[in-house]
């Protein structure tokens, strides 16, 4: 999907940190909220909302009755959630993209929600190890020690590696570059610890070829913000920030034959957006 400069984003709300009395409910309606107040919006202006959840792999899982349109009373003409894992992001904006298309709505409210810090603390404390909150019945690579994202993202790089000669130095920059990025964040929760490629490299293998600091933080925090088209966002109280031109592609074919476990829809992305 080309997006064409024709949307915007105009209200971002982050509510930041441990939230271990707040419900994953509670954070996503005060990100919305703050998402509408930077907006210059009012509660009534949001008519469409979707929720991006973080998932294992793909599909549904059971949640709140209640999701944050409903708390926060927003007069919507459509709400649904979409869960998939590293894509959600760009799923969502799609879908919105979409409503927005078509006249469905003219302000949608798109939220995410972790509590994976709090809840990893609760599991703590019952004496268990491990993500087990979201766990599904029959993840089709547990039986073959396919446990997380970062065991069955080790195939991937470990063919990368095989085939153009990637270094273990070389996934290391990614890490610290990120946490570089961090360090200017005084909300993040790396904030004031910075990391080099010698912490990378000296830190522990989990799964060949990842380090132990190769693997993304478990955190708890939300963030909303406010799609609308670009036309509607140059009202002189909306803080714009353009959706440019975009395609993407998310399918199965990586990990379909070894010849593919590197290769994704690059290519055919490319060909769409021409």
């Amino acid at each position: 999907m080309s997006s064409s400069r024709k949307y915007a984003v105009v209200g971002l709300g982050v509510v930041a940190g441990p939230q271990p009395n707040r419900t994953r409910r509670q954070v996503a309606a005060e990100a919305v909220r703050l998402a509408i107040a930077d907006a210059g919006l009012k509660r009534q202006d949001i008519d469409g909302a979707i929720e991006v959840v973080r998932g294992a792999g793909a599909g549904e899982r059971a949640t709140y009755a209640d999701p944050f349109p409903r708390v926060l009373a927003l007069p919507i003409n459509f709400f649904f959630s979409i869960e998939r894992g590293g894509a959600l992001a760009a799923l969502g904006i799609s879908a919105a993209m979409s409503f927005l298309d078509r006249g469905i709505a003219k302000y949608v409210a798109l939220c995410g929600v972790v509590d994976d810090w709090t809840k990893a603390q609760e599991t703590k404390a019952k004496g268990l190890r491990g993500m087990v909150h979201i766990e599904k019945e029959g993840a089709w690579g547990r039986p073959v020690g396919d446990l997380r994202a970062f065991s069955h993202h080790s195939w991937m790089a470990s063919r990368h590696m095989a085939e153009y000669g990637t270094t273990s130095t070389q996934l290391g920059a990614i890490a610290v570059a990120e946490r570089a990025w961090a360090n200017k964040n005084p909300e993040a929760k790396m904030y004031g610890r910075p990391m080099t490629i010698e912490h990378h490299q000296n830190s522990p293998l989990v799964v060949e070829p990842y380090h132990l600091l190769d693997i993304c933080l478990i955190s708890d925090g939300g963030v909303a913000f406010i799609l609308t088209t670009a036309a509607r966002a140059r009202s002189p109280q909306a803080a714009r920030v353009r959706v440019r031109p975009r395609v993407w592609r998310n399918h199965s074919r990586a990990v379909v034959g070894k010849e593919k476990l590197h290769a994704y829809g690059g290519e055919d992305s490319k060909g769409a957006g021409i």
